[in-house]
């Protein structure tokens, strides 16, 4: 700008293009995507998986302790990512996977829309070999509208929802909202995800438990913190 004001006073024009520093940017998290073994399929919306690092680092700041549940792990790479976080936060909890291995349960309602073969993966043995790397990781095989009960004398910090439909996630959900401690979250991958109509059984399910609730849901995420105080 001194250079180029020797030769007038006129003040150019700048243009600014590009939306790269709206980035989110955090050296801890791009190591740990980055360094994944099976990417995660958290991604009901785009920053789905980001919202969950930013809560457990907000947690763990906190010195919030409890454990990690986790409905739907498909591959494990949302499980292997979330226990990462904790380990490299310094957070000793344990996260809990529940899924069928063996693709999505018979519908029981019409809200159980979604049974995409890509969302199903049945090779339990792989599954198992990745996770059996971090011993704070337990698998729960079985249909989550039965194995949930498994988190009653468990308290948690943090409740992930991936089951994609209506049943599973309505019959966990109120055990997993009474289990969460105060200014714990539950998330959601398909809350909001306008791309995915099939999975609106999710949201449905959290409208029905939350409405009119304790619980801050910031609109356009999957994110509900439980207030503090009752």
């Amino acid at each position: 700008m001194k250079l180029f004001m020797k030769h007038g006073n006129t003040v150019p024009q700048v243009f600014i293009f590009g939306i790269g520093n709206y980035e989110f940017r955090d050296p801890v998290f791009h190591k740990l995507v980055e360094s994944s073994y099976v990417r995660s399929h958290a991604g009901g919306y785009p920053e789905m998986l980001t919202h969950l690092y930013q809560c457990l680092r907000m947690l763990v700041s906190r010195d919030v302790r409890g454990d990690v549940a986790e409905f739907g792990v498909h591959k494990g790479g949302t499980t292997t990512f979330l226990v990462r976080c904790l380990l490299e936060l310094g957070h000793d909890g344990t996260v809990y996977g529940f899924d069928t291995f063996n693709g999505f349960p018979p519908p029981r309602t019409i809200l159980d829309a979604h049974n995409a073969p890509s969302d199903e993966f049945a090779d339990e043995k792989s599954v198992r070999a990745q996770c059996e790397l971090f011993p704070n990781i337990a698998l729960i095989r079985g249909d989550t509208y039965e194995t949930y009960l498994l988190l009653e004398d468990r308290e948690l910090i943090l409740s992930f929802f991936d089951t994609d439909n209506y049943s599973a996630t309505r019959k966990a959900l109120p055990l997993c909202a009474r289990q969460t401690v105060p200014g714990g979250v539950i998330a959601f991958d398909h809350y909001y995800s306008p791309s995915r109509p099939t999975t609106l059984g999710e949201r449905v399910a959290a409208n029905e438990v939350f409405g009119g609730s304790d619980w801050l849901n910031l609109h356009g995420t999957g994110i509900f913190l439980k207030a503090t105080q009752g």
